[in-house]
């Protein structure tokens, strides 16, 4: 058993001792238990939630030749660079639910990779939506990734919550009549009457100054 194999004391051995233990050796065995079992839980969740999501039925693209893209920057990019988004086209070609999570330090070339996947998705007919959780990250962003991608005819949009009235209402028509390829903004990007034609790829910036609900209202 994973008691046995673990080598785990019982439950109720493990709350007595981790409130009263009787010796230090008795109160490692407790906290040792109450660890691995929070821990085997959470890894139960999150494997039940990845089956769920390899089951999801996704936008299946077709392979482009990444070298076409690569062959416009005035750089080479790093293996790390080319490995990520070599795999992550493979999951949008997979005709599943892709979600990603791409980790890396400040300036280690992760808007590199996101404008790699908006151009493949480009390149397959599909718009993208990039959400930054502030106005001046999304400002960056949408100066940054207009420069890479509009070699490629891309067209970008930016969605703030600072805009007037007017200017949101040419976006989002915009949007709706399926004018640009990439849409940058913040929370304005999930407001209810932003709709937006042939989504294919979306991208959170600091995904986690997001709460669930708001980027499951985007998705």
């Amino acid at each position: 058993s994973v008691l046995r194999d673990e080598k785990l004391c019982q439950l109720r051995y493990a709350y007595e001792n981790i409130h009263f233990p009787t010796d230090f050796k008795a109160l490692e065995l407790a906290r040792k238990r109450l660890v691995f079992e929070e821990l085997f839980v959470v890894s139960c969740a999150l494997s039940r939630i990845r089956k769920s999501r390899v089951q999801n039925l996704g936008i299946k693209m077709r392979m482009a030749d990444i070298n076409e893209f690569y062959s416009f920057l005035p750089f080479s990019p790093t293996g790390a660079q080319r490995r990520s988004i070599r795999e992550a086209m493979e999951d949008m070609c997979s005709g599943r639910e892709m979600s990603r999570l791409l980790q890396g330090d400040v300036g280690s070339g992760k808007t590199l990779v996101a404008a790699a996947l908006i151009w493949f998705c480009f390149k397959n007919g599909f718009s993208s939506a990039f959400m930054a959780p502030t106005e001046i990250l999304a400002q960056q962003h949408f100066e940054t990734l207009s420069a890479f991608l509009s070699p490629f005819g891309i067209k970008t949009g930016l969605l703030t919550g600072s805009m007037s009235a007017k200017e949101k209402r040419i976006v989002k028509q915009g949007l709706l009549n399926g004018e640009f390829d990439l849409i940058i903004g913040t929370h304005a990007l999930f407001s209810a009457d932003v709709q937006y034609e042939n989504l294919g790829l979306i991208i959170t910036d600091e995904q986690h100054r997001f709460g669930v609900n708001q980027r499951a209202a985007l998705i």
